[in-house]
This record gives C-alpha cells, structure tokens and sequence, in this order.
C-alpha cells in the first residue's frame, strides 16, 4: 500500500512541475516578480503554415517559452537562493561572483585581472597610443584638450576579495593595463590614471573605494579621479576652473535602483543582501568667477559616478555623453541627464568639435576597445587623406584657391593612380568617401586588396560636382586597407583632364 502512495506521490510532483507552469503563465495566479539583467527580446510568434512547414515557428516558440514560462522567476530567484544561502555561491551561469567577505565580483573583471582573457600583442598596443597621441595633437592645434581617462576595476582594486578557486587559474602574463601605461608615458599623452588613483586612496584613507554590492566605483572614489581631472585640464588650458574640495565623508545604506547595489539586485534572490554601508563624499565648490568648460565623454557606465561629481558640483557648462559610443545622453549641470537617442549621423562640428574638453573613458578591463570607437573616428575626420603613392607620369597636384586637388591627365593609362597609406579601418562598420570631380567622365575608386568595396563612377561632367559612396566590410582586411583611384580599361584613351578635389574619409555612426 505504501508503495502505491509513495509512487503516486511521486506522479504527482513531476506532475505539477510541469502543469503548474502551464497554468501560471495562461492564468498569472501568483504574482510575478523581476528578475534583474533580463528583458523581454522575444514576441510570442504568430501560427504560420509555412513557418510551421519550415520549423521557424517551432524554434521561435520554444526561444519565446524559454523566457516566458510560467514561475520562471520564482524557480530561478529559489535556485539562486539556495546557492548563496546553503552554499555559498552563485549558480556556475552567473556572473556574480560571492567573493570573500561577502563581497560581490562581476566574473569578466576577474577574468581580466587574471589573464585569463588573451592581454593586447603590444605592438599593435603600441600603434593604438601612437594614434591617440596624433588625435590630441591634431586637437589642441584647434584648441580643444583630449584626455584618456582610465577607471579602475574592483578585482584590481580589491584582488584580496578574489575566491582563492579563482586565483589559481592565474595565467602568467602581463595584463592590458601595464602594458597600456608604460606606452602612454613614453608618447607623452594626456591621460589619468583612474586605477593608481584609487588604489592610492584605498590605502591612505581606508574608505572602500567599491560598494560590496556593487560593480561600479563609489561617487567617494569618482571624486578623488573627477579632481586630479579638472587640476589637470587646468594645467594644460591654463584656466581657472571650479574646485571642489572633500570637506567630510558620510556613510549611508544603497538606494534602491543605483549602481551602488547593482550585483546585488543581480544575484536575483529573495532577499537582496544591501545591509551594508557606503562612504559617500560631502564636497564643497567654490564656483564664482571659474571657468566652466564644455565636455563631451565617450564612455561606459564607469562614466557615470564621474559625471555625477561633475554635475553635483557644477564644474561644467554641460556635458554629453556618447555611452558606449552608441546612446547620446545630455546632462546640464546640477539636474538629472537625459537621454537625447541613439547616435546617428553626427553633426562632427557641433556635436563633437563644438566641446571644449573630450574625454574617453575607458574601464582598464576595456582596454581592447581601443580597438575601434570615437579616437579613431575623430582622427579619420581630422586628418586629411594621405596618398603614399601618387603616379608621376599621369597626375600633378593642383590648387584651386584654398582647395588642393589632383589633375589626371588627358591620355592616362588604365592604372592606379593615386593610393592612400594603410588606414585600419574597422570591420563591419560604415564608412563614406566623398571627392569633387569635373572633366573626364570615368573615374573608379577602390579599397585594396581588391575583395574589398569598389566604386565606379561614370557621370563626371566639365562642371564640378559632389560624389560620394557608403561602404560596409565585415572582411578582417578592412583593418590594413588602402583606398585607390584609378580610370579602368580605357588604354590611354582619355581625351581630357579629370581634376579631383576635396577627397574624404567619413566614419559613420
């Protein structure tokens, strides 16, 4: 007897496992919570004959059940309780990791600290700086200032929270951020050193520079980076700028909704362990009679304690931010920022050379974005295009008045006439070329090697005009490419000259 009722018992359960699920997510019995760090990116799909036939309906449905079945955040905010109640822990898939003394670690930042993410080649490094050392030049010869900000990682600041699990996996090898350093001083850039700082104040004056909760640097820690900047930029300006000084520090628990608590809202538990406190700076500014510039900062969320101080303390005219070069965000000072929409088209001279500061925030766990983003962008913009390679025998440089141009000779031979230097592009990123033409009515340009993008033009008349083409690569190429002009298959049959003008290279975002 006993048998059957245990066995019944059994079916039961399993059952229910899977019928309760069913009928909460048709009928919403209990109450849903939130689960942090998940959206909703799945539609539930529409019934289609021919998806059904294809199996298109088959996956779209089991993508949207997967996010949408019945009890998924209590089933999931149970397992991750019991992992860091009974255990511990956090599930194996989370990328929160309970360090030691409860402390709170987002997995990637370990991972980078410990190399075991691949580190930079240092001569491709080395190319990097050598390019934001030529931007900042080519910005101060039009008197705006450009500083690299880097921003400290809690598993740097804070190694000794790490799981000892985690440190044996250490791999020997020099990490991004001391190779980075070295680089920057040797080509003399404007930089700040967000990490030296920090750690810095984490041994003098014993405040926690990082909540225990949270992934981002305090407002407190900000503050200490936020004025060596502006005494720095007033160094290098020569001006007279607010200055903020640390009267007291104040401790206080998280609010609600704020990065002070961020892996803790992401462990996705019951009940959210935020019983801890945070020095939080009193600042006093004197602003009267100061120079208040305008920034623009392309950054993460790193940026935002620093902007936050800045703000709080109205060191600025207004700022904009480019997060993650990709949402343009304003914030006048002393009032909260908006987000004015995603970054599309920019308006370079009042978008972006309209600023009197810029400033590229980059996390010291981030350092392979130096890869691709605004610097070189902006030096695309700045820097004319240079031609390596110019045919003597069918071009001669010309100038029109203040425009510097080429003449393509009557008679030129089908070949390569002019071709710019390597311009490391980025893959799969948008680019436009524009030129003024008149004369000849041919003309081609291309991106070398020659499975990358090519344009031909046959509309060029004896009036000059704009051309322009948009081109998009997602070949690693694009990286060591050149552009070329050349006239195709004609044999020495062009019965006039083609003048150029004006030649363009335009990063579009």
């Amino acid at each position: 007897m006993k048998k059957f009722y245990f066995r019944g018992l059994y079916i039961l359960i399993v059952s229910s496992l899977f019928i309760l699920p069913i009928l909460q997510l048709k009928y919403q019995f209990i109450s849903k919570t939130n689960i942090t760090g998940v959206s909703q990116t799945v539609n539930k799909p529409t019934f289609s004959y021919n998806d059904i036939k294809s199996g298109d309906f088959q996956k779209q449905y089991e993508n949207w059940f997967n996010q949408n079945y019945g009890l998924k955040d209590i089933i999931v905010k149970t397992n991750n309780q019991i992992y860091y109640s009974l255990f511990n822990e956090t599930p194996q898939s989370s990328q929160v990791i309970l360090g030691k003394s409860g402390q709170l670690i987002e997995s990637i930042y370990i991972s980078e600290y410990l190399n075991l993410i691949e580190p930079l080649n240092v001569d491709f490094l080395e190319s990097k700086v050598k390019q934001i050392k030529e931007l900042q030049v080519q910005l101060n010869s039009i008197g705006k200032t450009h500083l690299l900000l880097i921003t400290p990682s809690k598993a740097s600041i804070y190694p000794e929270y790490i799981p000892e699990r985690y440190k044996m996996l250490r791999v020997d090898k020099i990490r991004n951020y001391d190779l980075l350093i070295p680089l920057l001083d040797k080509y003399g850039v404007n930089y700040i050193d967000g990490h030296k700082i920090t750690l810095q104040h984490k041994l003098e004056d014993k405040y926690e520079m990082f909540p225990k909760g949270g992934t981002h640097w305090t407002n407190l820690a900000a503050y200490y980076t936020a004025k060596e900047t502006v005494d720095f930029i007033e160094e290098l300006r020569n001006i007279d700028m607010v200055n903020m000084v640390l009267e007291s520090v104040e401790l206080s628990y998280p609010e609600k909704n704020t990065t002070d608590r961020d892996l803790a809202d992401l462990l996705n538990v019951f009940t959210t362990p935020v019983n801890y406190k945070i020095h939080r700076p009193v600042i006093n500014a004197d602003s009267t009679n100061k120079v208040k510039p305008s920034f623009l900062i392309e950054g993460g969320s790193f940026s935002e304690q620093f902007i936050s101080v800045l703000s709080t303390n109205k060191v600025f005219s207004n700022i904009d931010l480019f997060f993650y070069y990709n949402t343009h965000i304003h914030v006048n000072p002393g009032e909260a920022p908006f987000i004015v929409g995603e970054l599309n088209n920019l308006d370079w001279e009042k978008e972006v050379l309209g600023h009197d500061i810029i400033i590229t925030e980059m996390n010291e766990q981030n350092i392979p974005k130096l890869q691709s983003g605004l610097i070189q962008d902006m030096l695309l913009k700045l820097k004319p295009l240079i031609f390596t390679y110019i045919n003597d025998k069918y071009v001669e440089k010309i100038a029109d008045g203040n425009i510097q141009g080429y003449r393509i000779k009557k008679g030129a031979d089908s070949t390569i006439f002019l071709e710019t230097e390597k311009l490391n592009l980025v893959p799969n990123k948008e680019y436009k070329i524009t030129y003024k033409a008149k004369g000849f009515h041919a003309l081609n340009c291309d991106l070398f090697p020659d499975e990358l993008p090519q344009f031909n033009n046959l509309n060029i008349s004896d009036d000059i005009q704009e051309y322009s083409f948009i081109f998009k690569s997602d070949n690693n190429k694009m990286q060591d490419c050149s552009i070329r002009f050349f006239i195709d298959g004609i044999n020495g049959q062009t019965d006039k000259d083609l003048y150029l003008y004006d030649i363009k290279l335009t990063p579009i975002q």
